[in-house]
């Protein structure tokens, strides 16, 4: 199988998502995501993914968990903040980047981002 990351970036309530400029889902906004290059260490793929579709540094606060489903693909989900003060940009990898409030987020994509958002949701009540 494959690894890919998933990043949930928070700053205060807000989380970080990117409207995507490549299929699938063209379009859509979706939380940073990418394939681990052979041989990266996972948690440094997922904060080049975020900086590569947002131009923002992140500290990986934590992973979220591991996730599969039909698919060849296995995503660690990180939990991270940003570095600094910066504000994300849409990078050639995106049509724009944006702080959506948790409560209202628009709809995701992926059949398992609302897995991994409700488990996020969870481990911010704990």
């Amino acid at each position: 199988p494959k690894i890919a990351t998933v990043t949930l970036v928070r700053k205060q309530n807000l989380l970080l998502l990117v409207k995507r400029a490549i299929e699938p889902h063209l379009g859509k906004w979706s939380l940073p995501s990418g394939y681990v290059d052979r041989g990266e260490n996972v948690e440094l793929a997922a904060a080049r993914e975020v900086k590569e579709e947002t131009t923002l540094s992140v500290k990986i606060d934590k992973l979220q968990g591991l996730y599969s489903g039909i698919g060849p693909v296995i995503l660690a989900v990180y939990q991270a903040t940003p570095s600094d003060n910066s504000y994300p940009i849409a990078s050639h990898e995106t049509l724009a980047v944006d702080w959506f409030d948790i409560k209202d987020l628009p709809a995701l994509p992926f059949p398992h981002d609302n897995d991994i958002i409700k488990d996020y949701e969870k481990s911010l009540a704990t």
